[in-house]
């Protein structure tokens, strides 16, 4: 089977759950706006969320097919823009747009403020370019970027957007999809000005229906360039929710153990892939399905998660491949999982195997008839308990390769 179009069926115990980035199971409930109209929905949705709306985002006016949305936080200019030159190297076969959103602290420190500014300029300097005309001053990468844009020939388009949020990445998730919603209804509500009720609801529905939003890391390359326009197609065609298969290319990370550290990451998200608990990006969502989803829960663990897995409950899934790095870091989310293993490796007492215990018990909640099994797990939680890298290094060498 293609990996790509590999539809997962949703695990669902009543409430449905998903795996976060702990291990942990956690129920999702039904909180979208799906009783009413096309006209309803969206008003009670802008009415709930109008505190979230970013102005920018629906002055840009009639939305695109696709709209690629990545997420910018004190990023670093060199993985950025190997991110912009992936997704803009994409051949696209509808209208596509690509934003990144630069979401800082309401009260960001002043190294902040410097690598968001930098950044901003950086990318408004592209984002009315027209031609691959090469400035002596610019860098390889930004080199890189302008020749992927031109080469697009319009096709794509770049925009970028800085505000300061509440929330951390759920905020900008919120700000994000209430803000699109609300660009849909403006466009709408000016087109069909003058129009009856129904043809009001025909023209919302229709972009309700035909537009993606696709997320996607500011740390993350999607190498095969029809990609995203299969990956749309599919979701438009069978209402499904589009959800990153990630490989993962490096581990930022201190110490000599690196290459075991990038195959353990890369093992737990296959164990989850393999349950069809997986909700990692690049992720894709029609914006019908942001209505049904609700709201991102701002202040609770994996929240972004929380989000989609409510949008995918029911729903097909499709996975799109895309390679990415992961850096070690303090806050809920894969990289924090990087740096207590890493520190567990190096004989740390911590918590670090309550990730890999919470995924086994996944597995024995019911019969699996997947890629892996419950004793494949207990085997790699004995074996790291041991702290021997080689015995650790050969185990998880065995089972990335079972077939």
């Amino acid at each position: 089977m293609n990996k790509e179009s590999c539809s997962i069926p949703q695990k669902n115990d009543g409430q449905g759950y998903i795996v976060n980035c702990a291990g942990e199971r956690v129920a999702i409930t039904d909180t979208g706006f799906t009783s009413r109209c096309a006209i309803g929905n969206t008003d009670d949705y802008l009415k709930k969320f109008n505190n979230y709306i970013n102005s920018e985002i629906v002055s840009i006016g009639k939305p695109a097919s696709i709209s690629i949305v990545v997420p910018s936080y004190s990023s670093d200019e060199e993985a950025l823009s190997k991110t912009l030159i992936s997704l803009c190297s994409q051949e696209y076969s509808v209208s596509t747009e690509l934003l990144v959103f630069i979401n800082e602290p309401e009260k960001p420190s002043e190294k902040i403020r410097i690598i968001n500014g930098h950044n901003e300029r950086f990318l408004r300097f592209f984002e009315n370019i027209k031609s691959a005309h090469i400035s002596p001053e610019l860098t390889k990468t930004q080199k890189l970027l302008l020749a992927a844009i031109s080469k697009s020939r319009g096709n794509i388009t770049l925009k970028c957007v800085r505000q300061a949020i509440s929330g951390g990445l759920p905020g900008a998730y919120q700000v994000i999809t209430a803000s699109f919603i609300a660009r849909v209804r403006a466009f709408c509500d000016n087109l069909t000005s003058g129009c009856d009720r129904q043809e009001k609801i025909k023209t919302i529905s229709g972009y309700l229906n035909n537009t993606m939003l696709l997320f996607c890391d500011d740390d993350m390359e999607i190498k095969d360039s029809q990609t995203i326009s299969k990956a749309y197609d599919y979701a438009v065609n069978n209402d499904a929710v589009v959800l990153g298969r990630l490989n993962i290319e490096s581990v930022n990370t201190s110490g000599k153990n690196k290459s075991v550290l990038r195959d353990l990451m890369q093992l737990f998200f296959d164990f989850k892939y393999d349950r069809g608990l997986n909700f990692l990006t690049p992720r894709g969502i029609l914006l019908k399905n942001i209505l049904k989803a609700g709201g991102v829960k701002i202040g609770e663990p994996f929240a972004d998660q929380m989000f989609f897995a409510s949008a995918a409950r029911g729903n097909k899934q499709y996975l799109l491949e895309a390679i990415t790095s992961i850096s070690e870091s303090d806050y809920p989310g894969n990289g924090i999982f990087l740096k207590k293993i890493r520190l567990y490796l190096e004989g740390e007492n911590n918590n670090a195997l309550n990730i890999f215990e919470n995924v086994l018990k996944r597995y024995q909640e019911d019969k699996h008839n997947g890629k892996y099994q419950a004793a494949h797990i207990e085997k790699l939680i004995q074996v790291l308990k041991t702290r021997d890298i080689g015995r650790i290094s050969d185990l998880v060498s065995e089972l990335l390769a079972i077939a």
